[in-house]
């Protein structure tokens, strides 16, 4: 897509921002009950199990139905290595347009001066409860925002999804000028698929009960802090102050950070951080509950990154094909996309993401990497 390439500048802008705010339109479809979610496809029995065929060919274009259902043969992945072109012009008003809602360069990072050992704060997603903030937790925050005046030419969004299984995407990815990983999921077993470079990673602190035993021995601490020694002195981002059951284990990092003396950045994200980013979504038409941290990060990277790639986005059991696709592709776990109590909305974020992808504000590599 060639866009504005013979408008004059000031209606250029005019209708860089009328497409975008038509495609949040097409993209939301009509509001419909959502489909029950089907019984979990079968997983492969082990991570190690042939990766599926679908990277053998890639399905043929068509367009994304307004009604979002698990059956992914609805779904179109155009065959991104040779349709894609990027859109200078669309990402661009992008960018301005998250702007005006908030600076990632600031709000991604609450900063020493902010708030005082002590102090008590509301929970993010639970203002009812109130969080204190610890001395060790205080000495850890940045005094400055940790990105600020950085920026990149490609930047590479790196989910947890199984479609990365056997994809061979890991030296494309490390390729990147800036990385950013998800919730801490590994990556030297992997790499070969999902590369081995970080930047930017984040945690979901209950990843320390499900993966690390609650750090309740040497052993598992050990672990721990090996995988955030890899790091190196990439930003390591706790969401400290999302709600009250997490924060047992937010301290328990924390505290660890500070003892291990890692050469990493720590950093936890502003208090009106994911309120914002919401509410930019919500603006657009995109009616999600709680946005997942890959859809975080790609709202708060359009600020440091010309192109973003996403990798490891894929919301459905199955390729489209019809072949299983685990949730993670490090472990073989159930998870349903559609359930109500779910607080994401990961389908329609998908839906959203392709849409962008399609005008050429940003890359999903769905298949396989050459």
């Amino acid at each position: 897509m060639r866009f504005c390439s013979t408008l004059p500048l000031a209606l250029c802008a005019l209708s860089a921002l009328s497409l975008l705010v038509s495609f949040f339109v097409r993209a939301r479809g009509p509001r419909r009950a959502p489909a029950p979610a089907p019984a979990p496809a079968p997983a492969p029995a082990a991570l190690e199990a042939p990766p599926s065929r679908r990277y053998e060919s890639s399905p043929s274009p068509s367009s994304i139905p307004s009604s979002w259902h698990d059956d992914v043969s609805l779904v179109t992945v155009n065959d991104v290595s040779s349709s894609w072109h990027f859109n200078a012009t669309l990402a661009e008003s992008i960018r301005k347009d998250v702007l005006r809602f908030l600076d990632p360069e600031r709000d991604m990072f609450l900063l020493q001066r902010e708030v005082k050992p002590g102090v008590r704060i509301p929970y993010i997603l639970n203002r009812g409860h109130f969080a204190t903030v610890t001395r060790t937790v205080h000495s850890l925050l940045p005094s400055a925002p940790l990105l600020h005046g950085r920026r990149f030419a490609t930047c590479a969004l790196v989910g947890n999804s199984g479609i990365l299984r056997g994809s061979h995407c890991g030296s494309e990815i490390d390729r990147h000028d800036y990385i950013v990983r998800c919730n801490m999921a590994p990556v030297t077993p992997f790499k070969r698929d999902v590369g081995i470079r970080t930047d930017f990673l984040t945690m979901n602190p209950s990843i320390l009960p499900r993966y690390y035993g609650g750090l309740r021995n040497a052993t598992l601490r050990d672990r721990f802090v090996a995988r955030l020694r890899a790091l190196g002195k990439g930003i390591f981002w706790i969401p400290a102050f999302m709600v009250p059951p997490e924060r047992r284990w937010v301290d328990a990092v924390t505290d660890l950070i500070a003892h291990e003396h890692l050469s990493l950045h720590p950093a936890m994200p502003s208090l009106r951080l994911m309120h914002a980013v919401r509410g930019y979504w919500l603006s657009n038409h995109v009616d999600i509950k709680r946005p997942t941290t890959g859809l975080l990060m790609y709202t708060l990277f359009t600020r440091f990154c010309r192109q973003i790639h996403l990798y490891g986005f894929w919301p459905f059991h199955s390729d489209t094909e019809g072949r299983p696709v685990p949730y993670h592709y490090y472990e073989v776990m159930s998870y349903s996309y559609y359930s109500r109590s779910s607080p994401h909305a990961m389908p329609l974020e998908f839906q959203a993401l392709h849409r962008l992808h399609e005008l050429g504000a940003l890359r999903m590599r769905t298949q396989a990497c050459t």
